[in-house]
């Protein structure tokens, strides 16, 4: 993998964890994540916070283009060490939280990352992972219909 893909490797890594998606101790669970969405729900209030989480929701999900842009599926696959995840099971991962949250928001659509990447699952180096390509399609027509859920909360 050359400098300028680590690099890229690396911002995701750091943007799924600001996220909250890529932390070792996050300790939750989709029930807790729809209690909590729930309760700002139900309010009916229009809660402060919620533009600026649509807004860094935006922000976040540009980084996904930009950090998979021109990187072949064979260095995707590849692994810095054995002790890390490639960035195909990276981008993986982040599409099936990715799904969850459309989910959580009321966006009706099936998860095909879910059993390949859901919450918990290692990396398998037998695994055939799909291409960047098709997560990229995967994401950019999932992308609008969250940032438009978020938009309604």
């Amino acid at each position: 993998m050359n400098t300028m893909n680590t690099i890229k490797y690396s911002m995701l890594v750091g943007g799924l964890t600001l996220l909250g998606a890529c932390s070792p101790s996050a300790d939750h669970t989709v029930a807790t994540e729809e209690a909590s969405i729930a309760e700002v729900m139900s309010t009916n209030e229009a809660a402060p916070g919620l533009s600026t989480i649509k807004n860094q929701y935006i922000l976040q999900a540009g980084l996904f283009e930009k950090v998979t842009k021109d990187i072949s599926d064979e260095e995707a696959n590849r692994r810095i060490s054995d002790n890390t995840n490639s960035l195909a099971w990276i981008a993986g991962h982040t599409l099936d939280i990715q799904y969850n949250l459309g989910a959580l928001l009321g966006v009706a659509t099936e998860n095909p990352y879910a059993e390949q990447f859901a919450f918990g699952k290692p990396f398998d180096p037998q695994a055939e992972y799909p291409s960047l390509s098709t997560m990229q399609s995967d994401w950019d027509k999932l992308t609008p219909e969250i940032t438009q859920a978020l938009g309604q909360i």
